[in-house]
């Protein structure tokens, strides 16, 4: 019994996350990714969505994926929908490339001056998210009476287990 069980365990193939590829674009065109990097070739969007590994909640995973061929004009801060193409490298980040790429419109509360991408911009760049390795923005928010906004966010390079999250109020000027 005990070399049945040994045998199971050596038989399973070796394979490199960067070789894993996921087939199909079934429901990641319905999700809203933010654009976070730009790179000269690729784009780096991420869901901030987690998606729940179990274990009583406490284990989340945010997708994050470095794109190509996306369209020149698109920015960092931007909220973007995205038909993948072909295959996509389970990695992390992930790799794929863009078939098609929809940037939804920023939103602008009636009262602010800033709209949420440039204050995500902002979040991104500041000092606070130096040391974020894959900034996942897990909500944006504007006070109209104090004239701040307050970005959240965690790093999703990070294990489930050190996701702790992060705040950051940005003046409305």
């Amino acid at each position: 019994m005990m070399l049945f069980t040994l045998t199971g365990c050596f038989n399973k193939p070796a394979v490199s996350p960067k070789e894993t590829v996921k087939k199909g674009n079934d429901q990641s065109q319905n999700i809203e990714w933010y654009v976070i990097k730009r790179e000269p070739q690729r784009v780096l969007v991420v869901n901030p969505i987690p998606k729940d590994l179990g274990s009583g909640g406490n284990r989340e995973f945010y997708d994050a994926v470095w794109v190509s061929n996306f369209p020149d004009d698109a920015q960092v801060g931007q909220k973007v929908k995205i038909l993948f193409k072909g295959e996509m490298a389970t990695s992390y980040p992930g790799l794929s490339g863009a078939k098609e790429v929809t940037v939804l419109p920023s939103i602008k509360p009636d009262k602010a001056i800033l709209s949420e991408e440039q204050v995500l911009r902002e979040a991104i760049d500041s000092k606070e998210a130096a040391e974020i390795k894959i900034f996942v923005p897990t909500a944006i928010k504007f006070d109209d009476k104090s004239h701040l906004w307050t970005v959240r966010f965690k790093d999703g390079a990070l294990t489930d287990t050190q996701k702790e999250e992060k705040s950051l109020q940005i003046p409305d000027k």
